[in-house]
């Protein structure tokens, strides 16, 4: 994926709540992960466990 449809992507889904984009991976390659953001709940969890 070229890094202009990356941004494309980025800048589209970065108003979605719940939802978080991160880019992936060497060129020529690389590519955009799209997660679903943790919840409050899931983050203080995860920081008991640390």
């Amino acid at each position: 994926m070229s890094n202009w449809e990356r941004r494309i992507v980025h800048m589209t889904l970065q108003s979605m709540d719940g939802v978080e984009t991160r880019s992936v991976g060497q060129e020529p390659r690389r590519r955009v992960l799209v997660c679903p953001k943790p919840t409050a709940k899931v983050r203080k969890e995860g920081a008991r466990r640390d």
